[in-house]
């Protein structure tokens, strides 16, 4: 195996938000480290964050980066906290790439202007039209999709470039949730399972796959379609396995991903939070170490070679999507008797997924490029 490489860090700056959405991992679920950070980066922290950064790239003359601003709601840091860090980056603009996720809500004509003078790809969570994002409120409990979609009709105003995080809700119909997004222009989706592994998994999941095969029909036959990222990777995969694609949730990338906290922690990424464990044997700080220093972490090597045969179980290793799911996202794969040794706790949803859109593809070009998978092929019971 290759040594780590970093290749993508989630700088989240703040430890709080202005929302209380039902399903977050960071504030809703299991994991409550978030009550031992700092509320939002001290520009101390942010301009060593950045000294490590160049530290990084300067040993690594090849490396590019991208930074993920997130939190919490990262637009609860000040603007100006923002210009800094950017003017200080700058000179890297071609090897790091700067990206926000925000739940939208504080966008305005400002925030906009920063984003378009900085080069920020802005990621914005909409689940949907207003029932579909109702898990989404303020800590009063009143919904905030009015708000979000102010902020997104300024992105589009401004001209910013943006995508879309969208959590799938299954009780929202797939065609329901298509036509609010063609309705509203949308043109990049990532659409994200619900975080849930073998503990925490429940009935309300129940369906994705489904869920998934009806959108993806309905996807496939737009001939104006809009990009989902999901089906995309998905089709890039069945006919090119050895591609990179994928990231964290399937494929064969190695996942070069780090966290850096409000207080300077280097950490593995938050979403491995939902398995309610001791993740690291130290602690790793930016004051104190270098961003690699993490990689020699088990937990980490767990991460970053997530997809690879070492790290999938036995049953993931004999399937015959295996170089196309990869395994799927390792907390998906979490127990209590097994850690991390399971397939997804979506295991059964991905191969349909995986093979109704195989079946779409065969109906599209010759069979004979494709291994046909048929349901019969499963086995990872």
């Amino acid at each position: 195996m290759n040594s780590p490489k970093i290749n993508h860090i989630i700088c989240k700056v703040a430890s709080i938000c202005n929302l209380s959405c039902d399903y977050c991992y960071v504030f809703n679920k299991q994991d409550q480290s978030y009550k031992l950070q700092t509320n939002l980066m001290s520009l101390i922290v942010a301009n060593t964050f950045v000294m490590r950064l160049e530290e990084y790239l300067s040993i690594n003359a090849a490396a590019n980066v991208s930074i993920t601003f997130h939190g919490g709601e990262p637009l609860l840091e000040d603007k100006s906290f923002y210009v800094r860090i950017a003017q200080k980056l700058e000179k890297y603009n071609s090897r790091v790439f700067l990206n926000i996720q925000t739940n939208g809500t504080l966008i305005d004509e400002d925030w906009c202007r920063i984003f378009n003078q900085f080069n920020f790809s802005v990621g914005i969570s909409i689940d949907g039209d207003e029932q579909a994002n109702m898990c989404r409120r303020y800590k009063d409990g009143i919904f905030a999709h009015k708000q979000i979609m102010n902020g997104y009709k300024l992105l589009v105003k401004n001209k910013v470039n943006h995508g879309i995080l969208s959590v799938i809700n299954i009780h929202i119909s797939p065609k329901q949730f298509y036509d609010y997004f063609k309705s509203i222009g949308a043109s990049y989706i990532d659409c994200l399972l619900p975080d849930a592994n073998y503990e925490t998994y429940n009935s309300s999941n129940n369906g994705v796959g489904m869920w998934l095969c009806q959108l993806f029909d309905i996807w496939f036959g737009d001939k104006e379609r809009f990009s989902i990222r999901l089906f995309e990777s998905i089709i890039k995969l069945i006919l090119q396995p050895d591609c990179t694609v994928g990231g964290e949730m399937f494929g064969n990338t190695e996942n070069g991903v780090i966290d850096i906290n409000p207080n300077g922690d280097i950490d593995v990424p938050d979403t491995l939070r939902i398995c309610n464990i001791k993740l690291k044997n130290k602690d790793y700080s930016i004051f104190y170490n270098h961003l690699t220093d993490i990689c020699d972490e088990e937990i980490f090597q767990k991460f970053y070679y997530s997809h690879s045969d070492n790290y999938i179980s036995s049953k993931c290793r004999l399937c015959v999507i295996r170089k196309i799911c990869g395994g799927g996202l390792l907390a998906h794969r979490f127990s209590k008797q097994k850690q991390f040794n399971n397939p997804s706790v979506y295991c059964h949803e991905l191969f349909l997924l995986v093979m109704q859109i195989q079946r779409k593809l065969c109906s599209q070009i010759k069979e004979t490029i494709i291994d046909k998978i048929e349901i019969n092929d499963f086995n990872a019971w």
